[in-house]
């Protein structure tokens, strides 16, 4: 079972959240449904999740300063908002997806899908230069020799 922490403001979203994941996505223990930044500062430290689904804009601090505050982050994130314009930023976490409210079971199921067959990259585990190597012979359209010289 993968331990999954729900955050958002709305109980609304929290309950139908849930359901759309117990109905879909049996691989997935919820372990904690919280509903401020707070909240889940300490859920997050009580319980390690693995994934984490989380809301943006909510009163007091929002995600990304419940981000900003937990540091390393050892858990996968699916970002789940109403509000688009959060994307780019939202991506220089460990981001798997970005849901827009109202959530789409479809692309619900697909982001935990993609969030819990890739494996999570942190520290030593992420790519470095010499991942980035290409190996093998040059495309033909590259030509190795130098100008000049026969």
């Amino acid at each position: 079972m993968i331990r999954t922490v729900l955050i958002d403001d709305e109980s609304r979203l929290l309950s139908s959240l849930q359901t759309m994941l117990k109905r879909n996505c049996p691989q997935l223990e919820v372990v904690a449904l919280c509903r401020s930044a707070d909240e889940a500062m300490i859920k997050i430290k009580e319980t390690n999740p693995e994934l984490v689904f989380l809301d943006i804009a909510m009163p007091g601090k929002d995600g990304f300063e419940l981000l900003s505050e937990l540091g390393d982050i050892h858990f996968r994130i699916i970002f789940v908002s109403a509000h688009d314009e959060y994307s780019l930023r939202a991506f220089k976490f460990s981001t798997v997806d970005y849901l827009l409210k109202p959530v789409n079971e479809e692309e619900l199921v697909a982001a935990v899908k993609n969030g819990t067959v890739k494996p999570l990259l942190t520290g030593a585990d992420m790519w470095s230069a010499d991942d980035l190597k290409i190996t093998g012979p040059a495309p033909a359209s590259v030509s190795t020799k130098k100008k000049g010289k026969k």
